[in-house]
C-alpha cells in the first residue's frame, strides 16, 4: 500500500478502495497521497458500486484532490490530507 500511495502521487491519481487502512496510512505515517476515496457502502453487487461511483465521479462535483473523502450512503465527509495543497 505504502508504494502505491507513493507513485499515484506523481500520476495525479486518485485511489477507491474500501480498506481503511489507507487512513492509518495518511495520518499516522504522514504519507501524501493525491486522493483517496474510501468507499464505506455495502457492495451489494459490482452494479450497485459502479452506479455509485459514477454518481460520486461526474455529478457530486466533489474535487479530491488532497483529500480523504470518506463515502457511506448516506453521508460524505471530505478530510483535508495536511501538506497537500488543492486548486
Amino acid at each position: 500500500m505504502r508504494k502505491l500511495l507513493e507513485s499515484q502521487r506523481g500520476e495525479k491519481a486518485v485511489i477507491i478502495t474500501f480498506d481503511k487502512d489507507f487512513g492509518d496510512l495518511i495520518f499516522r505515517k504522514s504519507l501524501k497521497p493525491f486522493g483517496v476515496i474510501l468507499l464505506r457502502v455495502p457492495p451489494k453487487s459490482v452494479d450497485y458500486i459502479t452506479e455509485f461511483l459514477k454518481w460520486l465521479l461526474i455529478e457530486s462535483k466533489i474535487e479530491f484532490e488532497g483529500k480523504l473523502v470518506v463515502v457511506r450512503e448516506d453521508k460524505i465527509r471530505e478530510v483535508r490530507i495536511s501538506g497537500i495543497t488543492s486548486k
